[in-house]
């Protein structure tokens, strides 16, 4: 086969950011050929990697904004958000904590494609969608799109200052690398061709159809291996299930996890300083967060996705959970909307400003799957790590 083809606080310290049938989900098996699928065909089927994918659908983002593939009318179009231009209503996802594209972003919004451009070949117009997968200190980069390994094997060979790659195979594709596993020269960040802002130096792999980037040569040889079918979590059912539902739903970027907002994690997120500074704060925080005050948790369930959505006339933001049993998902599609209610209720107030009150919330069971849409603006900060938000605080 040929390759080519997790705190709510810590978030807002450092905030910027991000159905009715049988079976599993009939209608979430259709869109096999969908971005989410595609994007979680190079993350390997490991814990490290299920508690936190980040997937964004560049293409059908700028294709519902309306602008052109370009840099200058991206970031026009993002500008006029910051505006709060009543007609720039689309959210663009981009790569979470600053990082950029296949984690090569420097200070300037833009300026990783800069680089992209000049060592790989690869323009902005090129790539269609985006994914991460991992903690910072270890994560796989992907993008997809469509790119040309000659043209920047010849861009690399060309460039008088780039350190040599050493060239390195896995089966029967060949990956670019500089420096040792995870080493740091913290003297020369950000340096050509793919080094990032510790100084480690890149593992890239430029194929036909993605591009793939990691600091440590296992990392990326996994990546390799998921596309060449060897256990990537599109394989993984209930991922499958995030991701198709997030399809249907028209979710332009999303988290995926396994990583569930279960007691514990709501008790490690209240135990964040910045509620210990502010009494009222805190207060209406253990509020939202209890599970014996409000109306009830939702039932356990097994992964979770939330991300914007937009279905051409409205932005929203779409979640998907699933759950063990149909049971399960038939009872939480009647819990969530009242909680996500009352966890507006408690942190949504004028004197909060840390989560929105939704203008309205669309909820429906769908085999193991309850899928929804909570329409107004994003109600939580885009990098608060998605177990750390209370809407979806389970028993």
């Amino acid at each position: 086969m040929r390759r080519g083809t997790a705190l709510l606080a810590l978030a807002i310290a450092a905030l910027t950011l991000a159905t009715g049938c049988s079976g599993d989900n009939a209608a979430g098996e259709t869109p096999e050929t969908g971005a989410f699928v595609r994007m979680l065909r190079l993350v390997p089927d490991e814990p490290r990697y299920r508690a936190a994918v980040h997937i964004g659908d560049l293409d059908r983002a700028i294709q519902l904004a309306g602008i052109d593939r370009s840099q200058e009318a991206f970031e026009r179009y993002l500008m006029d958000q910051a505006r709060g231009n009543a007609a720039a209503t689309v959210h663009i996802p981009l790569p979470r904590f600053g990082q950029g594209v296949l984690g090569l972003r420097r200070e300037a919004l833009m300026s990783e494609y800069e680089r992209l451009q000049r060592y790989f070949g690869i323009g902005f117009a090129d790539i269609d969608q985006w994914v991460e997968a991992g903690q910072p200190s270890g994560q796989l980069f992907g993008a997809a799109g469509a790119f040309d390994p000659q043209q920047a094997e010849e861009r690399l060979a060309a460039c008088e200052e780039c350190p040599p790659a050493h060239r390195r195979e896995h089966g029967d594709v060949g990956y670019y690398a500089w420096g040792g596993d995870f080493e740091q020269n913290l003297s020369s960040p950000l340096g050509p061709p793919a080094f990032d802002r510790l100084g480690r130096g890149g593992r890239v792999a430029i194929l036909d159809e993605y591009a793939l980037r990691a600091v440590w040569d296992e990392g990326i040889e996994s990546m390799l291996d998921a596309l060449d079918g060897t256990g990537s979590l599109a394989d993984d059912r209930d991922f499958r299930l995030l991701a198709t539902n997030l399809e249907d739903l028209g979710a332009l970027g999303a988290t995926l996890t396994d990583q569930t907002t279960s007691p514990e994690m709501a008790e490690a997120a209240l135990n964040i300083g910045v509620f210990q500074d502010d009494p009222a704060l805190r207060a209406a925080a253990e509020r939202a967060w209890s599970t014996t005050e409000g109306p009830p948790v939702l039932r356990p369930y097994v992964a979770l996705a939330a991300g914007p959505g937009h279905d051409g006339d409205e932005a929203y933001t779409a979640v998907v959970i699933v759950h063990e049993t149909k049971e399960a998902a038939r009872e939480n599609a009647g819990r969530l909307g009242p909680r996500i209610e009352y966890v507006g209720e408690q942190l949504g107030g004028a004197e909060q400003r840390i989560f929105a009150r939704y203008e309205r919330i669309e909820a429906e069971a769908d085999g193991r799957v309850v899928r929804a849409r909570l329409y107004g603006r994003p109600g939580w900060p885009e990098i608060t790590p998605l177990p750390m938000v209370p809407l979806f605080l389970h028993e």
